[in-house]
């Protein structure tokens, strides 16, 4: 697994689809960003501090010629990607998944909604794709955070 490094990589601003608060209180708000399937990996300061992904809507594809859209939880089907091998940027999680980094701890598979490891304000989350073959990537997944 490949080491990540929050907190020594500079911040993207990333857009916040919308903040659905859920009473007048801002801890208990759900706040949603925007993945791009054809960039790396996506340094998100988010609104508030939160320690639950709430939801995950949308789909993506790591080959927009060849291969169907799928959502967080990758390519399951090993003969739909039949020539990919070397293509992930973690050989050991599905082709296609969404892969979420926390500071202070290595990257994860992020395949539905659960608690994060630790209350977190900084999250990166990224396709598993090779860093080389994003371009021929699409779509978006749109992933939300609350407590």
């Amino acid at each position: 697994m490949k080491p990540l490094k929050l907190l020594t990589l500079g911040l993207l601003t990333a857009t916040a689809i919308g903040s659905l608060p859920t009473s007048g209180d801002a801890r208990t708000s759900t706040t949603c960003y925007s993945v791009d399937a054809k960039r790396g990996w996506q340094y998100l300061q988010l609104s508030n501090t939160y320690s639950r992904v709430t939801r995950i809507r949308g789909s993506w594809t790591v080959d927009v010629l060849n291969l169907n859209r799928v959502g967080p939880q990758g390519y399951s089907n090993l003969s739909e990607i039949e020539g990919y091998d070397g293509f992930s940027y973690d050989e050991t999680i599905p082709l296609g998944a969404l892969l979420v980094g926390v500071p202070g701890s290595t990257y994860s598979w992020l395949n539905e909604p659960q608690d994060l490891l630790q209350p977190v304000n900084i999250v990166a989350l990224r396709i598993n794709d090779d860093d080389f073959t994003l371009g021929n990537n699409f779509g978006s997944l749109q992933v939300c955070f609350g407590n």
